[in-house]
This record gives C-alpha cells, sequence and structure tokens, in this order.
C-alpha cells in the first residue's frame, strides 16, 4: 500500500479526527469498549461483528466466514434500535448486503472497520420505495457501479504508479456507497480508528 494511495482516500472519505461518529445515548464507558471491540476485530481474517443494545450494551459478538456473517432471525430481531460493528477483512466499504441489513433489521448504525478506518451507515427517517428489498437495493448499487466505471478506470490509469488493486477496489467501493448514501438519504461517514 502506497502512502499516497492511503493518503488520497483517506481525503477523498474526508476524514477528520473532528468527525468522530458518536451514538449521543452511549456512556462514555460504551464508546471505549466498541473502540476496543472494533480494534479487535481489525486484523481478522474472518469477518467478526458485534451488537449493541441502544445504549450501548453488548448484546453478542459473532464470527463469520472469510467475506459474510450469517445472522439468523432471532439474531435480526435483536438488532432493532441497536449498533452492529463488523470487520472487512479486504477492507472496503459497506457491501449490498450490509445496507440491506440495515434496511431489513431496524440498526440505528451499522459500522464496518476497514483498511483506512471504520465506515459508519445511518438509514434515511423513511426508505426510498426504490430500495426496499436486497434485489432492489442491489440493482441501484450496481447501477452506480456502472456509472462510475470509466471515471474509476481513469483515475486508476492515471494513478498506476501510486496504487495497488486494493486501493483502487476501495476506492471505487467507497466512491459507490458515498453516491448511493446520498441519493437514497443514508447518512455514511468515516473515522480514523486509532490504535491505543
Amino acid at each position: 500500500i502506497s502512502a499516497k494511495a492511503v493518503a488520497a482516500n483517506k481525503t477523498y472519505a474526508k476524514k477528520k479526527e473532528s468527525d468522530k461518529i458518536i451514538s449521543e445515548e452511549w456512556s462514555q464507558e460504551a464508546i471505549v469498549q466498541r473502540t476496543k471491540d472494533e480494534r479487535s476485530i481489525k486484523g481478522s481474517k474472518k469477518e467478526e461483528a458485534v451488537l449493541y443494545d441502544s445504549s450501548g450494551a453488548k448484546v453478542f459478538r459473532k464470527t463469520g466466514e472469510d467475506h459474510l456473517v450469517s445472522f439468523t432471525q432471532e439474531e435480526i430481531r435483536m438488532m432493532r434500535g441497536g449498533v452492529l460493528t463488523h470487520n472487512h477483512p479486504g477492507g472496503a466499504s459497506f457491501s449490498v448486503a450490509d445496507i440491506n441489513m440495515l434496511r431489513q433489521s431496524g440498526l440505528k448504525e451499522i459500522r464496518a472497520v476497514g483498511r483506512d478506518g471504520v465506515y459508519s451507515m445511518k438509514p434515511p427517517k423513511v426508505w426510498d420505495k426504490r430500495i426496499l428489498s436486497l434485489a432492489e437495493i442491489r440493482n441501484q448499487y450496481n447501477s452506480i457501479v456502472e456509472e462510475y466505471e470509466k471515471e474509476m478506470e481513469q483515475w486508476a490509469l492515471t494513478n498506476l504508479a501510486n496504487i495497488s488493486v486494493t486501493d483502487y477496489q476501495i476506492r471505487y467501493q467507497n466512491k459507490v456507497v458515498e453516491e448511493f448514501s446520498k441519493r437514497f438519504g443514508l447518512e455514511y461517514q468515516m473515522e480514523v480508528l486509532k490504535d491505543e
């Protein structure tokens, strides 16, 4: 990973130390615990997830597979009003499945620990009628992927000497998720996950 590529992604994601994502109802102790949990799952080769209730109390922690964590219907019911954080071993932002989990479960926030920080997404006040199912979310998401294809290919060619395939994938996915969020009224941002 080149320092230049990481810096470019950090700038693109508009990360600022002052932009900490804080769940207003949580105690400082709960926020500190969430940060510790996110640090602990950051380097995992498998996806791991931690669910917190609306006050920041840990509900469960679960280890999944290389690129997903599966949840039972009972676990999904437990998510309503809570915050789910999980890691992405590949380092990128939210997937279609993550966005659908936010919609389906009634979470207040979903978080993903990536290579460059922690991505956060909160639902809109009312979900847009164009994204009320997994298939509709996937179609809209893939449409945005196609819209940005030429721009991202050009960016990659221009920066070929300074980026890796991973840099490209993380940047591209972040751009897609940012546009998806803007288009459909989701709150999306990223914060730095500092080492202790």
